[in-house]
């Protein structure tokens, strides 16, 4: 693995057997980035998970207004990306539900090019403002973010009782 730090990334498209193994592998990292939060319980996280992405993706990779590429720099792939666009009031909106540079590839630039493929790639299409949500606890992804010129649009909360 060489390490170029100014090749730009390319979305390819995944194929119907990577889409599967990538499908599980994001299952298996959003039930555990749920339960860390202390959002969900551990029973059933998977579970759920499963039950969200089937009907977000009833048509696997042919889901109406969602995409899923693998992250590409030069001939390596370094990671993944799911959105969705859609029409709203004011105009067209993406969110990016999933991105990840492969941890092998982190703190490299990767991620920040990633980002600048995906808005410039979703901006060729007439999206006006894309979202995400991060996790409170993943610091480094959130400096990624405001680094890239996100705002911040609103904050969760919650007490523990117990």
């Amino acid at each position: 693995m060489s390490f170029e730090p100014d090749l730009p990334i390319s979305l390819v498209p995944m194929d119907a057997t990577t889409f599967t193994q990538w499908k599980e592998y994001s299952a298996q990292s959003y039930a555990k980035d749920k339960v860390a939060s202390g959002q969900w319980p551990a029973e059933g996280a998977l579970e759920r998970v499963h039950a969200d992405m089937a009907q977000q993706l009833p048509d696997g990779l042919e889901t109406p207004g969602h995409t899923i590429r693998h992250l590409v720099a030069g001939e390596e792939r370094v990671g993944y990306v799911w959105w969705f666009e859609r029409d709203r009031p004011g105009g067209r909106v993406g969110y990016i539900f999933d991105i990840e540079i492969d941890e092998v590839h982190r703190r490299r630039g990767y991620g920040r090019r990633a980002l600048d493929a995906l808005v410039l790639d979703v901006g060729q299409r007439g999206v006006t403002r894309l979202d995400l949500h991060v996790f409170a606890e993943n610091t480094g992804a959130i400096r990624l973010y405001e680094s890239a010129g996100y705002q911040i649009t609103g904050v969760n909360m919650s007490l523990e009782l117990s």
